[in-house]
């Protein structure tokens, strides 16, 4: 078995990711802007498929696109790849929205993944029911979760209207009912469903050695897992089989059956990232951890954040327990920005502020933002910009040397399936 799509689109691309940022800034619906003699109107729908996300008309074409927040699949509440979980009451609403602003004029809809749809009866059509699909699914789960319901049993007894069901595009190939009634739970109530028992549970592999030693020991787990797979119970076979590897992660006959049991599942999901997930934990024990095949630390991304967002990707990075006993105070000057920034280590925790003037007595680092932004990230000779004059430093050069040996960098390459 292998991959043969993503849902949403055949693959993700394994380009080089990058970001240009924004010259213009649409923060209202009705704004309209003309582009290259083609005339747009924007509808703003914060908090849908994105946190800014947003709809453009283009009236002279009667052409409407949606971005994302239209496709012909049921679309995530939460990306099981993570994310903040969305919001499906908004994002039913805004749709509505869009068919009031243009729904008596368009003729064709069309988004970023997928084909248009023509004609104004079935695009307003195709509309309405896309948003009565986010709409269903979250006050269905309101009102279950309102009797006492938690995520997971809420989405064993989640049914879409016949109509809705009878619609290829309101199907889970990306989002899936089961995985977005369960983030729609966790958007109102979060991790803990109210039952102590889950409240502090041991966690993975002290719950997995005891699970195991309860059945009886290794053998005899394997043998519970073997017998659901060979019934055809292949999430019970997964689950037990789970709580094995946990507890022996190197146990040659539960790899090989776990696995097994992963390609079962992928057989029969419809969803294409439930597919690639199963596929993926299988791919992983039988051939090892194969690690994230798009990159994260990429330059053109450092150099289009902002200093804030800059000095927070650096405090995210801090071996909080190393760095107990540290204290840093460093100031950096934007020459190009015409601004100050302020950076703090001290408790474990790397704070910073906006400000007026450096603080007093720390260390001073001044530059261009390209310049400063490439020293944080560590890809700048600090000797020779200090040689060439376009980094000056007004105290202890050896500070940010000193922070550095305390930043913890994320490894992709970290196993899922075992511990």
């Amino acid at each position: 078995a292998g991959q043969i799509g993503a849902g949403l689109g055949q693959t993700t691309s394994l380009g080089e990711p990058t970001l240009i940022a924004p010259t213009i800034d649409i923060t209202t619906t009705g704004q309209e802007l003309t582009v290259d003699g083609v005339r747009i109107v924007f509808q703003v729908t914060p908090g849908t498929e994105a946190p800014a996300e947003m709809n453009f008309y283009f009236p002279d074409s009667k052409a409407l696109c949606t971005a994302e927040n239209t496709s012909h699949t049921l679309h995530n509440i939460l990306t099981l790849r993570g994310a903040p979980v969305r919001d499906p009451r908004a994002w039913a609403d805004y749709l509505n929205e869009t068919i009031e602003l243009w729904g008596d004029d368009l003729e064709v809809v069309f988004a970023s993944h997928h084909w248009p749809t023509w004609g104004r009866e079935r695009a307003v059509e195709f509309l309405a029911m896309q948003s009565d699909m986010y709409s269903y699914l979250h006050d269905q789960t309101l009102r279950l979760l309102n009797k006492g319901y938690v995520g997971a049993e809420i989405a064993e007894i989640m049914e879409m209207p016949p109509v809705l069901e009878a619609q290829w595009h309101t199907h889970g190939y990306y989002g899936s009912v089961s995985h977005n009634v369960k983030a729609i739970y966790q958007r109102y109530l979060g991790w803990y469903d109210g039952n102590p028992a889950h409240l502090w549970m041991h966690p993975p592999v002290e719950a997995a050695t005891r699970h195991v030693a309860a059945m009886g020991g290794i053998d005899a787990a394997v043998g519970v897992a073997r017998a659901a797979f060979d019934e055809g119970d292949y999430r019970w076979a997964a689950e037990v089989l789970n709580h094995v590897l946990f507890a022996d992660e190197h146990h040659a006959e539960a790899r090989s059956l776990q696995a097994d049991t992963f390609e079962q599942l992928a057989f029969g999901a419809e969803n294409g990232t439930w597919r690639n997930a199963f596929l993926s934990g299988a791919t992983e024990l039988r051939h090892g951890i194969f690690g994230s095949p798009v990159a994260s630390d990429v330059p053109d991304l450092f150099a289009a954040l902002t200093v804030e967002q800059l000095l927070s990707s650096i405090a995210i990075r801090v071996d909080g327990p190393r760095a107990w006993d540290e204290h840093l105070v460093i100031s950096f000057v934007f020459t190009d920005l015409g601004s100050t920034h302020v950076a703090e280590l001290r408790h474990g925790t790397f704070v910073h502020r906006r400000t007026d003037a450096p603080a007093p007595g720390s260390t001073v680092f001044t530059g261009s933002r390209a310049v400063l932004g490439a020293m944080l990230t560590g890809a700048l000779d600090v000797a020779a910009a200090v040689g060439d004059g376009t980094l000056s430093i007004d105290g202890d050069p050896g500070v940010m040397g000193r922070l550095a040996a305390l930043l913890d960098p994320p490894d992709q390459d970290f196993p899922i399936v075992t511990p």
